[in-house]
């Protein structure tokens, strides 16, 4: 740059200042026409062989029964356990109230089933869905939403990361849903509009003994931000109760 410029450079950010002085000078910013939710999770909390019973409880509280048909492709045990089928169905309590024993002969039974590599897809699973839910509540309204009202759509790898495909080519297409969760209120599908859902962007990442997840998406729509509202209102649990495998199988799946 020659010696003219440097000088004409020096008279225009003088001016700048000058007038900045003197003048109140702002730039117009647009808004941002999205919301942005992020959650940092460490893996070494989700590990199913230290805490088999604790693990087996989240899974329940948090997954929504859409994403269970992605639980047999990374642990058919882990399955078995949330479906109380196989030999886990000694363990269905067909609506009673579950004991102290009852949870602790599960969980060492779901213990004994395991060895280092199951637990670890079951730990990237679990974990990853943990971030991405906490992250789309973060985006979206952790005040109005239950883990079980947002869920995760992906193909998956037997290593249980959502961000692989099986098949090469492209981008993994990651993407988060809100949908409104009842669970066992046991509402008629008729009263409830199933095409109330919203989409966003998902990105899960896996580094050592963390992962991260990160959702970008429009902000909720008014029919479901009213829809959610008034659950609230209303004083409905947030979706994050369990429900039997029969209403599982029979009223959440298809």
């Amino acid at each position: 740059m020659s010696q003219r410029d440097l000088t004409s450079t020096s008279s225009v950010f003088l001016l700048y200042l000058s007038i900045g002085s003197h003048a109140d000078i702002s730039i117009p910013m647009k808004s941002f026409p999205f919301v942005l939710g992020t959650d940092i999770v460490h893996l070494i909390r989700w590990d199913p062989i230290r805490r088999p019973r604790v693990i087996l409880g989240l899974a329940r509280r948090t997954l929504h029964p859409k994403e269970y048909h992605n639980i047999t492709k990374v642990s058919p045990t882990l399955y078995d356990a949330l479906m109380h089928q196989g030999p886990f169905e000694q363990f269905d309590t067909k609506g009673r109230t579950k004991t102290g024993s009852d949870w602790e002969l599960e969980a060492g039974l779901f213990k004994d089933q395991l060895n280092h590599t199951s637990a670890g897809r079951i730990r990237n699973f679990l974990a990853g869905r943990w971030a991405a839910k906490e992250a789309a509540r973060k985006a979206w309204g952790a005040h109005l939403l239950g883990f079980k009202d947002v869920r995760v759509t992906a193909d998956l790898t037997q290593s249980g990361d959502p961000n692989v495909r099986d098949h090469g080519g492209g981008s993994p297409g990651v993407r988060i849903v809100c949908e409104p969760y009842w669970g066992p209120l046991n509402l008629k599908k008729a009263v409830i509009k199933l095409d109330r859902q919203q989409e966003g962007r998902l990105s899960i990442s896996h580094d050592g003994d963390y992962v991260v997840a990160t959702v970008i998406a429009e902000p909720l729509n008014e029919d479901l931000r009213s829809l959610f509202e008034g659950r609230k209102a209303s004083n409905i649990p947030l979706g994050q109760t369990h429900t039997s495998s029969k209403e599982k199988a029979s009223d959440d799946t298809d």
